[in-house]
């Protein structure tokens, strides 16, 4: 379905002037469809037109997000990077800026500023449950496993069929020596999702140091 919102907003720039405002809009709305059929150029490219037409205006920060995705779809971290921090700046309060931030400086191995933006989403969202997760993660890395805990634990409020928080708060509860608590956890894991190596690896070692 992609490929024809491609094609319909292909023929609705033909009849437009690159000049009218609206032909931005439809930049953006192509721009969004090629990003969701992961044709990285196309959308940066829509993206870069339609944000160039009112850089600081009303919705820019929404392009930047998107222009961000983009890239870093693509792979290029630093342009995503600067994409999503431009979006800050023009709106603090873009949670999915934020958030995407701290994807980017996951990626490439900053966790302290990667858990700077997931507790400024947190602060924004307390039920997120995505900032939830990522935040264990990186407290589980540094060995903070209470609070790792806590967050995969606030993150199965909201979403209780997300493998990735049943598996983190195994890990988690095992390296708390809650032995049982964490097999109970992985098994639910890998209910949700049955190809997930990592949470049959901890299932595994769990079993064998019964």
């Amino acid at each position: 379905k992609f490929e024809l919102a491609v094609a319909d907003y292909s023929a609705v720039l033909k009849s437009q002037s690159p000049k009218d405002a609206q032909a931005a809009r439809v930049r953006q709305n192509r721009g969004a469809a090629y990003l969701r059929l992961g044709d990285w150029d196309r959308a940066i490219a829509d993206f870069t037109v339609a944000l160039d037409r009112d850089p600081k205006g009303r919705g820019a920060d929404s392009i930047l997000v998107s222009l961000g995705a983009a890239y870093f779809g693509k792979g290029d971290q630093n342009k995503a990077l600067d994409s999503f921090s431009r979006a800050v700046k023009l709106n603090p309060a873009s949670s999915s800026a934020v958030m995407n931030r701290a994807a980017v400086y996951l990626r490439s191995g900053d966790e302290a500023l990667a858990l700077a933006d997931l507790d400024q989403v947190l602060r924004m969202q307390p039920d997120n449950a995505g900032a939830l997760i990522g935040r264990g993660g990186l407290l589980a890395r540094r060995g903070r496993m209470d609070e790792a805990n806590a967050d995969f634990t606030a993150a199965l409020k909201r979403k209780p069929n997300n493998p990735q928080a049943w598996l983190g708060r195994a890990f988690a509860e095992d390296s708390l020596h809650n032995r049982a608590a964490a097999e109970s956890d992985v098994r639910q894991a890998i209910r949700l999702d049955p190809s997930s190596a990592q949470a049959h690896q901890l299932l595994a070692t769990l079993l064998q140091a019964d």
